[in-house]
């Protein structure tokens, strides 16, 4: 297919088009190096500011990269995640056709700080486990994770099989309904450890989501802090009027 001059649109439109279409096929894959400005104005017999155009609004759109003295790629699309529903990594990575897997990097039973004793409704003296874990999508490091869990509603949880959806367990092994959350949003720079955990560089963007789980009743569960990718997460909201 190629560009109709007698159409109303404009060119630069109609080759943004068919180079997105090239992309929606497969004949241009993630990370894949498009040919040059000088080639797509032979193959298409437009002018290079018309090419030029049409890459211009591909990367403003997020779908096309330029690199710096090596050209123009196809840009791996963010995952899109909903913050309106109440679902875990592990649910939302698979509604999404990718694979996801879970690395413990650490779980403890300790004594919580009076931040999380507050959000979880613990007296003074109570323990809680803590279980510090990466998420991969597709074995590829996506979001850190710190979990706080009252150790009283979960005896044993250590026990368990935590390289898993943490709400799995909490429904099957403890009859845990998880009904309501309330959980913000912020902007962060990735700290030397985070960067490591997620294969990123220090000071690349992140975002740092925290959630506190309540069951039916509205008693706390679960309060973690997620750290995911900036650059593979954009975090969406349905607002009505």
């Amino acid at each position: 297919m190629g560009l109709n001059e007698a159409s109303r649109l404009p060119l630069y439109v109609q080759l943004k088009e068919l180079m997105k279409e090239k992309i929606e096929k497969g004949e241009w894959k993630i990370n894949d190096k498009i040919p040059s400005e000088r080639d797509l104005e032979k193959d298409y017999d437009v002018s290079r500011m018309t090419v030029r155009k049409a890459i211009i609004e591909l990367v403003n759109e997020g779908i096309l990269t330029r690199k710096q003295g090596k050209g123009t790629f196809v840009k791996e699309l963010r995952i899109e995640q909903d913050l309106v529903k109440l679902n875990g990594f592990t649910q939302e990575m698979r509604l999404r056709g990718l694979k996801p897997s879970t690395r413990v990097i650490d779980a403890a039973e300790i004594s919580p700080d009076i931040d999380v004793r507050n959000k979880l409704k613990l007296n003074l003296g109570e323990k809680v486990f803590v279980l510090k874990r990466l998420r991969l999508a597709n074995d590829e490091p996506m979001a850190y994770e710190v979990s706080y869990i009252s150790e009283k509603l979960c005896p044993d949880l250590l026990n368990h099989n935590l390289n898993q959806s943490l709400y799995k367990v909490l429904t099957e092994e403890y009859n845990i309904a998880l009904k309501y959350a309330m959980q913000s949003l912020e902007a962060g720079i990735a700290s030397k450890k985070e960067a490591d955990l997620l294969n990123i560089n220090e000071n690349d963007p992140i975002l740092i989501l925290e959630r506190l789980t309540t069951d039916g009743n509205e008693r706390p569960i679960e309060f973690v802090k997620s750290i995911y990718r900036g650059d593979k997460f954009k975090f969406l909201v349905r607002l009505t009027g």
